[in-house]
């Protein structure tokens, strides 16, 4: 069923019942399967980079309209021309499934995959102060028996608690993570 399907049984109810339903019943009946309609057509949006997402808007937009999605599909699937949407199309349809995802993109619509991005400075879960300090731990074992002599996996796992905003939970054990949480406290007071 589909929007116009459910707009022709609307007009039909408005005026008169339908077996035991009043007009109104009927209304709110169609009213709900609009709604899952709706809820069913967001789902099926697939996510595009916003590159890819920005190339498929400007061959819709150039693309004479009585054309349809099915020119775009098999434009998409040729050799790369000079322009420069249709290459980067081609070019992510040639990776494995993405056709498929951008045809379901015309089909159904999409978002914009935004980057994904890591928070810091936030409180940090026990799970992962955990894990940071069984990574130190463990970067202090391989220094102490010679497969890590340089300390450089102690020093990256340092900064990266530092990064985390954690420095306070390794500042017992890394020396680097207590300079820092006193440079902190002398710019503070300073």
């Amino acid at each position: 069923m589909d929007a116009l399907e459910i707009q022709k049984i609307k007009d039909r109810c408005k005026y008169g019942c339908i077996g035991l339903y009043t007009p109104m019943t009927v209304l709110q009946i169609i009213e709900f399967f609009e709604r899952k309609l709706d809820e069913a057509s967001e789902a099926k949006k697939v996510k595009l980079p916003r590159d890819v997402a920005e190339a498929l808007e400007e061959a819709k937009e150039k693309t004479d309209s009585r054309l349809g999605i099915e020119y775009i599909a098999w434009r998409i699937a040729r050799d790369p021309s000079d322009i420069t949407y249709w290459e980067k199309l081609h070019n992510f349809a040639d990776k494995d499934g993405n056709f498929f995802l951008l045809i379901d993109a015309l089909r159904h619509g999409y978002t914009i995959k935004e980057p994904q991005t890591f928070q810091t400075n936030r409180k940090l879960e026990d799970s992962e102060i955990t894990a940071i300090r069984r990574w130190y731990m463990g970067a202090m074992l391989r220094e102490q028996d010679g497969t890590d002599p340089d300390g450089f996996a102690r020093e990256a796992i340092g900064e990266v608690a530092l990064y985390l905003g954690g420095a306070e939970l390794l500042k017992d054990m890394s020396s680097f993570c207590r300079n820092q949480l006193e440079r902190e406290k002398a710019q503070q007071s300073g």
